[in-house]
């Protein structure tokens, strides 16, 4: 009886973990093609399509008049975004809410940045809660 428990057991925890390996690869895929988005409207200066795409959580964390400026700035002073590599990412999980973090070396027009990326992770989806970038050209510009 002892080892048929076992070995139930083992299986369960198989099972979760497999299912959970493939979430956490949908995730990351789902995340590397939202920075996609995010490069493409940033490069059409389609401001309101990043907004509009992004959480409930990252509206309410910033001023539209403020992720306008800021925005507006990276897109003004750095040009277009040319080339990104993904530098390094995690995921984590807290109160039941889960969100990926990617790291992207990027090259734009007129100059390069690091740019880190917070997405929610939401179903087969994921939403923009928290974007940074770090550049010397951008506040030299």
């Amino acid at each position: 009886m002892g080892i048929a428990r076992y070995l139930v057991l083992l299986l369960l925890g198989s099972a979760l973990l497999g299912t959970t390996g493939c979430n956490v690869s949908s995730s990351r895929q789902h995340a590397q093609a939202a920075v996609d988005v995010f490069h493409r409207e940033l490069n059409a200066g389609d401001l309101d399509a990043i907004w509009d795409g992004a959480d409930d959580q990252f509206r309410k964390s910033v001023s539209r008049q403020s992720y306008d400026k800021f925005v507006g700035a990276v897109h003004r002073k750095l040009g277009r975004a040319m080339r990104s590599s993904n530098q390094s990412w995690s995921m984590h999980s807290l109160n039941l809410q889960t969100s990926i973090v990617l790291v992207q070396h990027t090259e734009f027009e007129y100059g390069a940045g690091t740019e880190t990326f917070t997405f929610s992770v939401q179903g087969d989806g994921v939403k923009l809660i928290g974007y940074h970038i770090e550049s010397t050209e951008l506040v030299t510009l």
